[in-house]
């Protein structure tokens, strides 16, 4: 039976309740929570709400485009920098038939944002510079 994860109160209330000598069954129960959570806690006694996993960095896939990122996509990219990866996609069937199907349009959509985004961040040195503030103030 799935249970539900505790909160930060419930933690405290159980430190609390431990500190003042209460046995770990006791605390847990006025914590409401089980023994099983209670031995948890005292072998890790983090606060839940910064015990949460943080997101992974690592793919859990092999990229499909790694093969034709460097020789066919970033060239067209550099060319014409608002191509959408729609057209890449077309144009990455076209070059190599059977080998991208449309299913992989989002993969190659983050691909293209990812590398918008660190283009950005790269090749606009000064961001306070007048000629990006003609183009961003809206006048």
């Amino acid at each position: 039976m799935p249970a539900k994860h505790i909160n930060d109160r419930q933690f405290r209330r159980y430190m609390s309740s431990r500190k003042e000598g209460e046995t770990q069954a006791t605390s847990a129960a006025q914590a409401g929570f089980s023994e099983r959570t209670a031995r948890r806690i005292d072998e890790s006694p983090i606060v839940p709400s910064q015990a949460r996993a943080s997101p992974r960095q690592y793919r859990t896939r092999r990229d499909p485009f790694e093969e034709v990122w460097h020789q066919d996509l970033l060239p067209l990219l550099r060319q014409v920098p608002g191509i959408q990866a729609t057209t890449l996609l077309e144009e990455l069937q076209r070059l190599h038939p059977g080998q991208f199907p449309d299913h992989l349009l989002r993969s190659l959509q983050r691909r293209v944002a990812h590398w918008r985004a660190t283009e950005v961040s790269i090749g606009f040195g000064n961001l306070g510079s007048p000629a990006f503030s003609m183009h961003t103030d809206g006048g």
